[in-house]
């Protein structure tokens, strides 16, 4: 599990992050999976507007007792705001503790990367997984690259089982 070995390279815990950021969520289970696993802060999904309608379906037909809300940034605690669009995503928006990107980072082209980089700053805490390619893009190369603007994080990258796909963390020292 993606969480499992974040928390055990990291020796970070759940209860140490208060707003949880996830670029591409799936429909959701993983934000599920952590607030079962105890997380009780804000946790954001930045994804498409289709896809934050099957988040929405699926985490509220969940046992999960959480205030959902579509298009906005809840300021509640033990929330997940579901958004779409770049105008939620700003610095002085929140200011996430944990930043997560299960292949959904490496699967866009770099242009939009670049774009929601210059929307919010990447904490220092972070859990990413890509493939070492992705159509003409080498993402081992990006992230290499990726990883010298965290000179206050340790940086690990962890092989998959999977051949090509990696695990790409940071932790605040």
């Amino acid at each position: 599990l993606p969480i499992l070995t974040y928390l055990n390279t990291s020796k970070k815990k759940l209860s140490e992050f208060k707003v949880i950021f996830e670029f591409g969520g799936g429909y959701g289970r993983f934000a599920n999976l952590l607030f079962d696993a105890g997380f009780k802060g804000k946790y954001i999904i930045y994804d498409l507007p289709e896809y934050n309608l099957i988040q929405r379906y699926y985490l509220k037909s969940s046992p999960l007792k959480v205030k959902i809300s579509l298009n906005e940034i809840s300021n509640e605690e033990n929330s997940i705001s579901l958004i779409s669009d770049f105008k939620s995503v700003q610095h002085k928006t929140f200011n996430p503790d944990l930043f997560i990107a299960l292949w959904s980072f490496s699967e866009v082209p770099l242009s939009l990367r670049a774009e929601l980089l210059s929307h919010i700053d990447v904490p220092a805490n972070f859990l990413m997984a890509f493939q070492a390619k992705f159509e003409d893009i080498d993402n081992v190369d990006y992230f290499n690259n990726f990883s010298k603007n965290f000179s206050d994080s340790k940086i690990t990258q962890v092989p998959m089982p999977v051949i090509d796909n990696y695990y790409f963390i940071g932790s605040k020292v």
